[in-house]
């Protein structure tokens, strides 16, 4: 067995352990994808989780090999870790994000996102140049329907359709206590904290960002109620802070109040999304059903 260290500079600080492999070991990228795979890589002392882990300067990437061996990486799914393949066409992908995933990078995260887990899933069924435009995003720790568009073409057309609030999208909440009013409209001005990137309401109008939401209880129990939630506008956190200002955040949801998490997840699940095709026209109409740990909790 072979063994070689690679020490990240700073200037290469966020790229992923398969770049870093790729450029540090001068080898092929199926070979650095192999080699992760296969269980030959750690970063700093710790096994690499993915080709798509991001590295930061100064991190020590050891690789132990056989020189005698090729490497090649595992075939992957259409479904890939953390996600399922709802709907796919060459203009547009609809996926099930499973909760705890990023829907797209974001700065100073070094988890892989859903973007690169789906792009990184389209080169290995033999795509060598995908694209992947992210047209709207999910919090991290809520599941359910993400679309995300193959072409520049078709960014545009599903841009404009979440801008014109002609893209439905309907979601599942579980709340802490009982919501007395059976449906109602809630309509607010979020603002975000730059330091805690906490969101809450002002009171002042256009002092933030207009935002407007829809829900209809579905039932009650004794200590919670299950919402169904309509969009208006898609902002930061706003099912998550409208929610709590009716007094009944959703469960498992700490930073907005919620005493309780029975589920050992944030309740909040995309149920429904649905939009026109950016090329035929037709309206795509796609669910997921509520996660079983959702589901036995209610």
């Amino acid at each position: 067995m072979e063994r070689r260290n690679i020490s990240v500079p700073k200037a290469h600080g966020g790229e992923a352990v398969a770049r870093i492999l790729h450029d540090g070991l001068n080898v092929p990228h199926n070979t650095a994808k192999g080699l992760i795979d296969a269980g030959c890589v750690t970063i700093n002392g710790r096994p690499a989780r993915s080709h798509g882990q991001r590295c930061e300067g100064g991190d020590v990437v050891e690789v132990r090999f056989d020189p005698e061996r090729r490497y090649e990486p595992r075939p992957q799914p259409r479904h890939g870790q953390g996600f399922r393949v709802i709907h796919e066409d060459l203009e547009i992908v609809v996926v099930d994000k499973m909760p705890g995933v990023l829907s797209s990078p974001a700065p100073g995260r070094r988890d892989e996102s859903l973007a690169e887990l789906i792009a990184e899933s389209l080169r290995a069924r033999g795509i060598k140049k995908p694209q992947l435009f992210v047209v709207h995003r999910l919090d991290q720790h809520t599941s359910g329907l993400l679309a995300f568009a193959r072409t520049p073409r078709a960014m545009e057309w599903m841009a404009a359709q979440f801008e014109s609030r002609e893209a439905g999208r309907v979601y599942t909440a579980v709340v802490s206590g009982r919501v007395e009013r059976d449906r109602g409209t809630i309509q607010s001005w979020l603002v975000e904290e730059p330091k805690s990137l906490s969101v809450h309401t002002t009171p002042t109008r256009g002092a933030g960002k207009r935002a407007i939401t829809h829900f209809a209880v579905q039932e009650r129990f004794e200590d919670a109620t299950l919402v169904r939630v309509g969009l208006e506008t898609g902002r930061k956190h706003q099912i998550r802070v409208h929610l709590t200002g009716l007094g009944c955040p959703v469960v498992g949801d700490k930073p907005y109040g919620a005493s309780t998490n029975p589920a050992g997840r944030l309740g909040l699940h995309a149920h429904r999304l649905a939009f026109d095709h950016p090329v035929t026209g037709k309206r795509v109409e796609v669910e997921s059903p509520l996660p079983a740990v959702l589901a036995r909790i209610v």
